[in-house]
């Protein structure tokens, strides 16, 4: 503790220092504290899931302590920047006690071709009112794990075709080095995104999201170290099966555990509101990238006011649905007339894998959607999502009460099925509920914020949740500032 104080003292030091450098930098280091309640031996849903895993579930008192940092130098009007980032936080709770660098990172971004390595989270997509960011395969629920990568931070005009068509693109390489089955698992994604613009208010947004988990030790004796040589690693992200190196399995299927989403989003912009339909499509197998799982979606509308200031200025529903799984039989087993015998007929299981059997978790937290659970535990490390077929409807609010007081609501129905082979009964019905309130004085850097949250559960006892919590902001303004809500990147 004595060493992240002294960390934090540092840092801020360093602030002061760079600020007096570049009239241009953008600094600031906020403090804040959270008490979490619960009326049982688990915090309600929305008071732990997207919260970047700073929020541990299994506590029913929690207080958390973050120290947070970010300094911007711009070196040419914004075209090129140089940026460093650090969240430092414990969590001193009745049943876990932790400590966290949640986030650390670094980032040079030169006309927005941007290089990041450290500890760093996602984009915050939807004002943070979406169920999973967006993105069925990759959320902001779990803690960040060790990353560097490579992206187009925003969107390019495709050489040739004038101001039509608009790309960007991200390529990462990360090692997931917490308490798994497969020890040291690396974490490969890339994506590719376009933008078409059909008029100065219309346009589509189409990209593909792919995963793939390679490398690393089993604990499994029969299979130990798994391939990761640099032609391994070829093989793993273009996706094609593995030669006599891989396991049998990976021979007959691909390489490693792959998985992804097709990503579309169509806005319409209007004269007081922006409306978007947002669809995810996951995949894990070819199946999957061929839609035979067609049904299986994240469907999302969104509606965005141009007004900030007024009591609903955003409001966006979610349909998430995941039971089908390219499974047309009502059976997982089909005769093979080839074999002459009946065989198992094989789905995509959603985030989980027969190698990789922690499948996409970190720090036992689900990196897809947080409707992904609750999860398999055995001695300290997960096995995947209990539940992976599942239908959710979800709904988030913001908006502004008063020029101080803002607010935002969710509210989640969710009908948990289980998976294929251990199939839930009866099924898990879940309604999660949260009404978050923020006060903003005018003159003083200081966000003071109350939450009531809850589950309505069909088997267990409902739970009931209260938090409150303040943050204070040491701001470097610089001569034409920004809101300081931007200032505040690990506030809700």
């Amino acid at each position: 503790m004595h060493k992240t104080l002294l960390y934090i003292i540092l840092v801020f030091l360093f602030a002061r220092k760079v600020g007096g450098q570049n009239p241009n930098a953008g600094l600031t280091l906020s403090l804040s504290n959270t008490t979490y309640l619960s009326s049982e031996e688990q915090l309600p849903f929305w008071m732990w899931a997207n919260q970047d895993g700073k929020v541990i579930e299994s506590n029913s008192i929690l207080n958390l302590t973050q120290a947070g940092f970010w300094g911007k130098h711009e070196f040419t009007e914004s075209v090129t920047f140089v940026a460093l980032g650090a969240n430092l936080l414990s969590g001193i709770g009745n049943e876990e006690t932790y400590y966290q660098a949640n986030e650390l990172f670094a980032k040079l971004n030169i006309r927005n071709w941007e290089l990041n390595a450290g500890l760093y989270a996602d984009d915050l997509e939807f004002d943070g009112l979406s169920s999973t960011n967006g993105n069925l395969a990759s959320s902001r629920n779990a803690r960040p794990h060790p990353n560097i990568g490579f992206r187009i931070a925003d969107y390019k005009p495709v050489p040739f075709l004038g101001n039509f068509i608009f790309f960007k693109a991200e390529y990462e390489e990360g090692i997931l080095n917490d308490e798994r089955y497969v020890d040291k698992t690396r974490l490969h994604h890339k994506s590719l995104y376009f933008r078409l613009k059909l008029s100065d208010n219309l346009a589509i947004h189409t990209g593909l999201e792919h995963f793939v988990m390679w490398g690393g030790t089993s604990k499994s004796e029969k299979i130990g170290e798994l391939p990761h040589d640099f032609s391994d690693y070829l093989r793993y992200i273009t996706g094609t099966h593995g030669d006599e190196n891989f396991l049998e399995t990976d021979q007959v299927n691909v390489a490693g555990n792959q998985y992804g989403t097709y990503q579309f989003l169509l806005t319409r912009d209007f004269s007081s509101f922006t409306l978007s339909l947002n669809i995810s499509h996951p995949f894990e197998d070819m199946s999957g990238l061929r839609f035979e799982n067609y049904p299986d979606n994240l469907i999302g509308i969104d509606l965005k006011f141009k007004k900030k200031d007024q009591v609903i200025s955003h409001i966006l529903y979610e349909y998430t649905h995941t039971t089908q799984q390219s499974l047309w039989q009502d059976t997982t087993h089909v005769y093979d007339e080839n074999l002459g015998r009946w065989r198992a007929y094989h789905t995509d299981h959603y985030y989980s894998h027969g190698i990789y059997r922690s499948g996409a978790t970190y720090q036992q937290m689900m990196m897809a959607s947080p409707f992904f659970s609750p999860l398999n535990v055995k001695d300290a490390y997960s096995l995947g999502p209990a539940s992976n077929r599942f239908i959710a409807h979800h709904i988030g609010v913001k908006g502004q009460l008063s020029p101080q007081v803002y607010w935002t609501g969710k509210l989640s129905y969710i009908e948990h099925k289980g998976d294929r082979m251990q199939p839930f009964d009866p099924e898990h019905r879940q309604t999660s509920f949260l009404l978050y309130l923020k006060y903003v004085p005018k003159k003083v850097a200081l966000d003071i914020h109350v939450a009531y949250t809850g589950d309505l559960l069909n088997t267990d006892e409902n739970r009931m949740g209260l938090e409150m919590g303040l943050c204070y902001s040491f701001i470097k303004r610089e001569e034409k500032a920004r809101s300081r809500k931007s200032y505040l990147p690990w506030t809700k």
